[in-house]
Parts: structure tokens; sequence; C-alpha cells
């Protein structure tokens, strides 16, 4: 009785010792353990997997039997969000790499990212946690919708200035106004002298000097049903098909996040691509505002078609795509 009286106080003794030393070598790991999450990629596709990498690495000689991360992927453009807890062991000096796959049904700018990681100690005494800030975007473009037709009497045939401009390789369009770079903001638009004066990145946006436009406003409404994303769909494809008819056309919509109009003139497919990605750094607003409607500005006779894009509701509840044409129906598709 004795005896295993000395042995418990031993045991108990080791335990009192090797807590403290296990906090503290956990503690040290957990300090000097990082987080990676893949790379950034554009132009991605609905429905379709992304393949996303996670390496946890580990400088130090102490292996981790479980580590757990928490993931988080969120759509920025619906602020939709979804968490889940993956729990893996943590190899001494190289650590583990994780590959996984996400995919999206709705277009938007998908961020995958891991906030916080936690260890438990071997007696699962403690939960050990740090906070790490590592991420990566995809940005998700709209579904092209075969068999798109558009109205286009109201476009007057031939060629713009704009359309003249681009045969001559020449951008027919002004500086508007110089800001701060945006993710999502094209390359070939980043003021570099002035970037290297202020010290941060700056762009430059343009306005279009066509005497004559093809506008389309497309309200970015949602009710949080994803009715918005077919919509997106229709615009991306009209505009697709305008281009092959070598029709260049002018995006706009109210920027929630900017609290202004935003304008994106649209003379080839790379143009076409690079507002849809901009687009995608956006925010919805509720159904029924028509914050574009009520923002936009613009003098008659500069435009020659104005096409209005918006999500609507039928008698019965039920939502709709509707495209009109000088605010006359053009183009109505059931979601």
């Amino acid at each position: 009785m004795i005896f295993q009286t000395q042995q418990m106080q031993i045991v108990f003794g080791s335990l009192l010792f090797l807590l403290p030393v296990e906090l503290f070598c956990y503690y040290y790991v957990l300090k000097k353990l990082t987080v990676t999450v893949g790379a950034n990629h554009n132009q991605l596709s609905k429905k379709v997997p992304i393949p996303i990498e996670i390496t946890v690495h580990n400088p130090t000689w102490i292996p981790i039997l479980e580590c757990t991360l928490v993931l988080t992927m969120k759509n920025g453009f619906y602020e939709e969000e979804k968490r889940e807890q993956i729990k893996l062991p943590i190899l001494a000096k190289k650590g583990q790499v994780l590959t996984t796959s996400i995919t999206s049904s709705y277009a938007g700018c998908i961020e995958v990212s891991v906030k916080q990681l936690a260890l438990w100690d071997l007696l699962r005494i403690k939960k050990l946690k740090k906070e790490v800030q590592a991420h990566s975007e995809y940005i998700i473009l709209p579904e092209v919708v075969e068999d798109i037709e558009v109205d286009k009497n109201a476009y007057v045939t031939g060629q713009t200035e704009v359309e003249e401009s681009s045969q001559k390789g020449n951008d027919f369009s002004e500086v508007n106004n110089i800001r701060e770079y945006h993710p999502g903001d094209s390359l070939k638009d980043i003021h570099w002298k002035l970037s290297v004066k202020q010290g941060s990145l700056m762009v430059k946006e343009h306005v279009s000097m066509s005497s004559m436009q093809l506008i389309i406003l497309m309200e970015l409404e949602d009710n949080g049903r994803f009715q918005l994303d077919h919509m997106l769909d229709v615009v991306y494809s009209i505009g697709r098909k305008l281009l092959s008819e070598h029709m260049n056309f002018t995006l706009c919509y109210f920027s929630k996040r900017q609290g202004r109009m935003v304008t994106a003139p649209v003379i080839n497919e790379d143009g076409l691509l690079d507002a849809f990605v901009q687009l995608m750094y956006e925010g919805t607003y509720p159904l029924g505002s028509h914050l574009g409607k009520e923002h936009i500005a613009y003098e008659s006779e500069q435009i020659t078609c104005l096409l209005w894009a918006y999500v609507g509701e039928k008698e019965n509840g039920e939502a709709q795509v509707i495209y009109e044409e000088d605010m006359v129906h053009l183009v109505l598709t059931e979601v």
C-alpha cells in the first residue's frame, strides 16, 4: 500500500514537472508555426473544383500530434461565409501540406483564409490558440448563356468613334480621375510616376469620349437567394454577343463599396473580363432599391441606347431577370 502511494506520488510529481515543460514547448512551437494558403487566381468557372493547397510550416524539432485549423471560405460579393475545422498532425522541421478543393455555384470573389490555428497539449489539459493571416482570392466569372439575342434597332449602325479608335490601336478616352488602386483594377491603368511619388499604387479612371454610346446599367440587387447571379450571366453573355458583332459599349453600376457610379468602357474581350473581375469585388444592395438608375448621370445626346438590367419579382413572388432597352422590356428570363 505504501509502495503504491509512493508510485502515485512519483507519477504526480513527474506530471507537475513535465506539464510546464510541455506547455512551454507547445507555446514555443505555436509561436514559430506559419501558414500559407495557395495563390490568387482569376477567371475561374462556376461549379468547377478549385484546388487549394494549405501549408503549415514547423521550423522546430518538436512534432505536433494534432493541430486544428479554422478554414473560412467567403464570397465577398454576396457576403456568404462558410467555416470548417481541419485537424492534422504537424511534422518536425517540415510541417504539413494539405490539399483540398472548393466549388462555388455563384460568381464572385472567393476568399479562402486561415485566421486561427490551435494546439492541444499531450494531456489535453490546455488548448493553445494563435491568430494568423493567411488567405488567397479566386475570381469566379459568370457563365455564358447560349442563344442570347439582342435587339439592336435602337443602336445606330456603323462605326462609332470608339470603334474607329480601336481599329487604329488607340484608347479613345480621357482620364476622368486618379485614385488609389483597388483589387481588380487593370494593371494598364496604373499611373506609375504618381505611384512612386505617393508611395502607393494610383490608377487612372477613363471615360469614353464616343459621341454615341451603348450603356448597360446593372443593378447589383439581391434578396439573399442569389437571383442576381443569373442576371450577371445574362449581362456577361450579352456583352460577349455585342463584342462578337463589333459593337462597343459601357458597363455601369452603382458601387456600394465606393459610394458612387462606376463606368467601364468595353471595346474587346479583355476589357469585358477586366470589368467583371473588378465587379466581383463589389457588394450587393437590397432588391428594388435601383441605386444605379437613381445615381446615373449622363447627357442624352451622348447615348444611343440605355439597357437597364435588374432582378424583379412576379406577382407570385418568384424572381425574374428583367433587361430593358430605354426602359422598355428587352429580355425576360426566368430565374
